[in-house]
């Protein structure tokens, strides 16, 4: 984390900078089961989706990855599209769904 962390610094340089770890999981019983209030048998990867941000006072999302070539940018209140084979895709669903 610490590496993205600067790498984030050296880019952007920008001061307010948190960052979050989100360890990946397996549910060896089947997908989402507990989602659907189902027993789980969960256990935690050693792996993780590492977000490294600064918030924004105008309601512009821009996100780069490390993982994908593109980079995704939109306005919170913009109607997203869905794009087919696009990484940024499950970042505009994340936004619908909140």
């Amino acid at each position: 984390m610490k590496e993205i962390v600067e790498q984030f610094k050296k880019e952007y340089r920008l001061e307010d900078i948190r960052a979050v770890k989100s360890p990946l999981r397996i549910c060896p019983i089947g997908a989402h089961s507990d989602h659907q209030l189902g027993k789980v048998t969960g256990m935690t990867l050693d792996s993780s989706v590492d977000f490294v941000y600064t918030p924004s006072l105008y309601g512009y999302i821009k996100v780069q990855s490390l993982d994908f070539p593109d980079k995704e940018w939109f306005h919170i209140d913009h109607e997203m599209e869905y794009v087919p084979g696009f990484w940024g895709t499950y970042l505009r669903g994340a936004k619908q769904a909140l």
